[in-house]
């Protein structure tokens, strides 16, 4: 991410300089529903990208409001310049980067996002701030107490391994990205996410396979 224009401008300051005014869609009132990430439509705001900004740097460490990638703020054509800040790392992610083929992901320190996993690959790249990631292998699905489909019974940030025992066997990888710093979300790997500071992040969906990968070179 060396080349990233991202890494050097992105700030609460710059956002609100230059892009203050957009309407944006937000996440609110987390905190009082538990089951929030699977009931995102039950909690999406709409405000002046100013207003959450200063939501976000009000000190508070809170995950009772974030803009999460289900928001799809990249497809408001007010922040598509941000896009041009951003370069795809080179044969390893299509480099149209179309709105739908990314997200965007800010918020104050305290954000979480639960354990769960996605139906698709994702690399995630850390700008501003530091998130805490946690990543359990796909095959050890019996061991997260899966719920609600693609979510985990288990807080992967304090597990009850009285209610969840098989947690403690389970295989927990985890890093603190700091900002240039990615990380591969491969299809099933379940993943927890926790932002340590004010962050921003985005994600990218639409990988460039190498020729030839997915063919077999000889006859079976």
């Amino acid at each position: 991410m060396k080349d990233w224009p991202a890494l050097k401008k992105w700030s609460v300051p710059y956002f609100r300089e230059h892009f203050g005014r957009v309407e944006v869609e937000v996440m609110t009132g987390r905190d009082a529903n538990p089951e929030h990430a699977a009931q995102q439509d039950r909690h999406r705001s709409r405000m002046p990208f100013a207003d959450f900004l200063a939501m976000v740097e009000s000190g508070r460490r809170t995950n009772d409001y974030y803009m999460v990638p289900r928001n799809d703020n990249w497809g408001r054509e007010g922040l598509s310049p941000l896009r041009e800040d951003l370069r795809a790392p080179e044969g390893i992610i299509d480099p149209s980067l179309l709105a739908d083929q990314m997200t965007l992901l800010l918020g104050p320190a305290g954000t979480v996002t639960p354990l769960h996993h996605d139906n698709m690959n994702i690399l995630l790249g850390q700008v501003m701030g530091r998130k805490h990631v946690k990543l359990v292998p796909s095959y050890e699905r019996h061991r997260v107490y899966p719920h609600r489909g693609t979510f985990s019974h288990v807080d992967a940030g304090a597990p009850d391994l009285v209610a969840h025992p098989l947690f403690a066997e389970a295989t927990v990888l985890e890093t603190v990205l700091e900002p240039g710093d990615m990380v591969f979300l491969p299809v099933g790997w379940w993943h927890w996410v926790k932002a340590l500071d004010v962050s921003a992040s985005v994600t990218f969906h639409h990988f460039v396979v190498p020729g030839g990968n997915t063919h077999l070179d000889a006859p079976p």
